[in-house]
């Protein structure tokens, strides 16, 4: 996908999902998927506005570069990823028309809280009201609910908070994942010949509930079935929380690539073992748990 401003897209029409679009779960890939298909069936060109650096910012749930994987894969074509400090003092309608104008606009979507404007004072009707009195059309999204409450960004924080990544994976569509550069750890994994990668999470980013988690770890295109880590490492100490993930059936350095991991299910509580060996048995039972689980989701896998 091409991050761009869309100055270089001569004037084509677009159509633009609105939104902040912290997690990309379910309720945001909807209004985002409906936008690319309305693009598609009107010749225009699918693009997603966002804003970075708003007040209302939250711990993260998806890096940058899975973000942009994502919306591709979506087969979004253009991200309009603005400073708020930009936008932040136009009116409803000097952010309706800047928007319209730039991009050549032709139809809007968003979900049913898009607030948009200075001091957030727009809202969907406004909205829909602009667009009826330019010829655009205009598609809002109602609440969109799972197990009997709204799917949200916050929700589904709370979920990895309270270690559920089974929930948080319902509510984002896929598994909730990462993937930070693999730094040096303390070695100690390959004393036990349970090598691991360490990832330290970034201070803006969701940290899930301390534990042991069944997991997976993608390496060139490959799913393999893993056991992580996330927390202290009390039987060895750690200096900062991290991610610390071993990687069955895998033999290689890593050192400095961004590997996605992704957790599946919290199997137990961070624990401190009277000694190495102990610590390993753990961790070779944990990972036939993980392929197990890993199996009824994405079949065969490494």
């Amino acid at each position: 996908m091409k991050i761009t401003d869309l100055t270089d897209n001569k004037g084509a029409a677009t159509v633009m999902a609105l939104g902040i679009f912290d997690g990309l779960h379910i309720a945001h890939t909807k209004i985002i998927g409906s936008a690319v298909d309305y693009a598609k069936e009107h010749g225009c060109v699918p693009a997603v506005f966002t804003i970075k650096g708003s007040p209302k910012d939250s711990l993260k749930l998806i890096t940058r570069d899975m973000f942009d994987a994502q919306l591709d894969k979506m087969g979004v074509n253009f991200l309009v990823c603005s400073d708020f400090e930009d936008i932040r003092d136009l009116s409803p309608l000097g952010f309706f028309n800047h928007l319209t104008n730039k991009y050549n606009v032709k139809a809007y979507f968003c979900g049913f809280n898009f607030r948009f404007g200075k001091k957030a004072e727009g809202d969907c009707d406004l909205l829909k009201k602009m667009c009826e009195e330019h010829g655009l059309e205009c598609f809002v999204f109602p609440k969109y609910e799972v197990d009997g409450a709204p799917v949200s960004s916050s929700r589904i924080r709370q979920c990895l908070k309270d270690g559920d990544a089974e929930l948080a994976a319902k509510l984002l569509g896929r598994p909730f994942s990462y993937n930070f550069t693999v730094v040096t750890g303390n070695k100690i994994g390959r004393l036990m010949q349970t090598p691991t990668i360490n990832q330290v999470f970034t201070d803006d980013f969701c940290v899930p509930k301390y534990g042991v988690y069944a997991s997976y770890a993608r390496v060139d295109g490959k799913v393999y079935h893993a056991v992580t880590n996330i927390g202290v490492k009390p039987t060895v100490g750690a200096e900062r929380p991290l991610s610390e993930t071993w990687i069955a059936d895998f033999s290689g350095n890593l050192y400095g690539r961004n590997i996605e991991v992704g957790i599946l299910k919290f199997l137990r509580p961070e624990q401190k073992f009277e000694s190495i060996e102990a610590l390993r048995t753990a961790i070779l039972n944990d990972a036939r748990h993980s392929e197990e689980i890993l199996r009824k989701i994405f079949g065969e896998v490494k």
